[in-house]
């Protein structure tokens, strides 16, 4: 099984003083310029774009190169951690259509609702610090996250009317003092909740360093 990865940070494997042209035509000697130049085309390299060094790429072109040389060695199962980070509104729509007829397996990590709706059928819960198949879509999701919100907020809830009596400028103080605590023991979890998700990642992302050296 051949494995892709993409991340904003691998930006630092491409060879600066190089072109997209250059980097394609190491993953491909037998195929013709004009063949890559119309393969890279469809990444919005096109022109000049195509034979001009990485180093004067904004982060978006080089990121929207990395995936095109990834998705150009047609990987088995492809891991996207974050890939429209630095990708304008067109190069997004661009990644879901290419996606969408993408025919391995995807393993997404998005905040981009709109990539995760068009390119997805199953999503995976990361919570107590497990990883589990959630039964639902997004919107179940915003209702269950919803949900573990009230039940958060509830000891304040207790709180605030035990404390009926003291004063107005009190009463605000202590639950400002409140929230941030909670705040805090929230994001910490939230922390230990990704913990096993960025940990199986980081393991992936050196299986496909491991693949990557064997196939060089």
């Amino acid at each position: 099984m051949q494995l892709g990865y993409f991340a904003q940070h691998q930006v630092d494997t491409l060879r600066f003083d190089e072109s997209p042209l250059w980097h394609l035509q190491k993953l491909a000697p037998e195929k013709t310029e004009q063949e890559l130049r119309n393969y890279l085309g469809g990444f919005d390299f096109k022109g000049d774009k195509v034979v001009q060094a990485v180093k004067s790429f904004s982060g978006g072109e080089k990121a929207r190169l990395v995936l095109a040389l990834i998705v150009w060695q047609r990987p088995n199962l492809l891991l996207l951690d974050e890939p429209t980070n630095h990708l304008d509104l067109e190069m997004r729509q661009a990644l879901v259509d290419a996606l969408t007829y993408y025919e391995g397996s995807l393993v997404v990590v998005s905040h981009d609702r709109h990539l995760l709706r068009s390119t997805v059928n199953e999503f995976y819960l990361v919570h107590d610090r497990k990883v589990e198949k959630f039964k639902g879509d997004l919107d179940d999701y915003q209702k269950w996250l919803n949900e573990q919100n009230a039940l958060a907020n509830e000891p304040k809830s207790v709180l605030a009317k035990d404390s009926a009596n003291s004063t107005a400028c009190s009463s605000t103080n202590e639950n400002s003092a409140a929230q941030r605590k909670e705040q805090k023991r929230l994001e910490a979890e939230r922390r230990q909740q990704t913990a096993p998700l960025r940990k199986k990642i980081t393991q992936l992302e050196k299986r496909v360093r491991k693949s990557n050296r064997k196939i060089k």
